[in-house]
């Protein structure tokens, strides 16, 4: 376990990106929507949510407890949608549940590249450079 935690910390953005790009180009590849939705949908969120833990390994708690309900959340979702197929809000909901999951990561990462040039520029006092 200590390995797992070890590695997923040392290339949290090298996974994430990887479970990205198959999640984004697994539509070129597959093309029956009906045994994707049923079979590789939740498996790919179950690999994208667990991608997504080395990001948030040295957050707060708070941060970790929101990521660990959207991961519940995300992976639960595809796995009922055969259930749900009565329900044309379903779709909606599940969208932006997914909307919000990814903007959750992405403001992590975000923080993660625009911190040290805030706190170098703070540091160091230095004024934006101007260009004409």
């Amino acid at each position: 376990m200590r390995y797992i935690r070890y590695f997923l910390k040392r290339y949290k953005y090298e996974i994430l990106l990887v479970a990205l790009v198959q999640h984004l180009f697994i539509g070129i590849v597959l093309t029956d929507l009906s045994s994707y939705t049923k079979y590789i949908w939740p498996v790919n969120m179950l690999i994208l949510g667990i991608a997504s833990v080395g990001v948030f390994i040295e957050s707060g708690k708070w941060k970790q407890i929101l990521r660990s309900i959207l991961f519940l959340i995300v992976v639960g979702l595809p796995v009922a949608l055969p259930f749900a197929n009565n329900f044309p809000t379903f779709m909606i909901i599940m969208s932006l549940i997914y909307v919000v999951f990814f903007v959750f990561i992405f403001w992590e990462v975000l923080h993660f590249l625009i911190s040290p040039y805030i706190s170098t520029r703070i540091l160091f006092r230095q004024q934006p450079a101007v260009i004409f």
